[in-house]
């Protein structure tokens, strides 16, 4: 599956490199699975929401082979921010391979 095959990509990262540590801290510090019930539902697990500030609105965010759901202030702010981020973001990924 998907998950196998990020993780697999992940393990051949350099422990060398301080992005990949923090990304690989990131993406496994809060990961939690969850089951859907008969009707396709699941419940966010109250510490997500906490951690990801969602109190009431919500975006749900296509990202490739999953779904993202984030607090709808926060979701505006990180791309605001990323907007300036542009050369680094590229630089950090060519280290990285992708």
């Amino acid at each position: 599956d998907s998950w196998s095959l990020l993780v697999d990509k992940l393990q051949t990262l350099p422990i060398s490199s301080k992005v990949a540590r923090d990304f690989l801290r990131l993406l496994t510090h809060s990961a939690t699975p969850v089951e859907m019930d008969k009707l396709g539902r699941t419940r966010l697990p109250d510490n997500l929401a906490k951690l990801a500030g969602i109190e009431k609105d919500v975006v749900f965010a296509g990202s490739l082979t999953r779904v993202e759901v984030w607090s709808k202030d926060r979701y505006h702010k990180y791309f605001e921010g990323l907007e300036n981020q542009e050369g680094e973001i590229e630089s950090a990924l060519a280290e990285l391979g992708i």
